[in-house]
């Protein structure tokens, strides 16, 4: 996998300015409309549509792999099963974190309160940390074999996941601490005034090329037995 690669490539395309206008007005749409019934899902949903086009063109060896915009339905129903499937993968820690933590807002501005805000900021950190990395990783692999199959069960097929992940560990800790590098920067350029609009315009582009990259190398690895 070229991380810089995955960086450069954007700009090898004629058209990037539009495409990358286009992804910007979309993240920036699924952001703002999010709060008014959750209009935003729609947009969420047609980005992810987007990245799922973007790793079956690397996949298919594309010189130009981001998708036009061209049908914006389509996308859209694409990326309703990853969305989907994301909820789904993280809503125990969605549970668990209202469970630990509506007594402590109950409880309100007081001894208890901050009693039992640490004691669940101490119990959910933890949780946290290992099952988001697991959640996330296997969510990427099961984006990675959707774009070949487009159906909502591939990312509930746990053994064949967890099978991608396994099939060469040092490719894999490659890729995730790839993401975490982008998922870094983007942070930190979203602290930076203007620069909180780039994430929403690069972010899948960036990770969708890794995951095409990933998906590309793992083919010839042997599977395991």
């Amino acid at each position: 996998m070229d991380l810089v690669k995955s960086l450069t490539y954007i700009f090898d395309d004629e058209d990037w300015i539009v495409k990358i206008a286009i992804n910007l007005g979309v993240g920036l749409a699924a952001a703002f409309l999010m709060p008014v019934l959750f209009a935003g899902l729609v947009f969420v949903a047609a980005q992810s549509g987007w990245t799922v086009m973007l790793i079956r063109n690397v996949l298919n060896g594309k010189p130009h792999p981001m998708p036009k915009w061209d049908d914006f339905g389509g996308k859209m129903r694409l990326g309703v099963p990853p969305m989907i499937a994301g909820v789904v993968y993280f809503l125990p820690l969605i549970i668990l974190s209202c469970i630990l933590f509506v007594p402590a807002a109950l409880a309100g501005d007081s001894d208890a309160g901050s009693l039992l805000a640490g004691g669940a900021t101490c119990i959910i950190f933890p949780v946290f940390l290992v099952y988001g990395v697991l959640a996330s990783a296997l969510l990427n692999m099961g984006l990675i074999r959707y774009a070949s199959t487009e159906k909502l069960n591939t990312f509930f097929e746990f053994s064949t996941l967890w099978d991608m992940l396994m099939r060469d560990t040092n490719l894999t800790i490659r890729y995730i601490a790839y993401l975490f590098v982008v998922g870094l920067a983007m942070s930190l350029i979203s602290s930076t005034g203007i620069g909180g609009i780039v994430p929403s315009a690069l972010t899948a582009p960036i990770n969708g090329h890794l995951a095409g990259q990933f998906a590309l190398e793992l083919e010839t690895k042997p599977k395991r037995s």
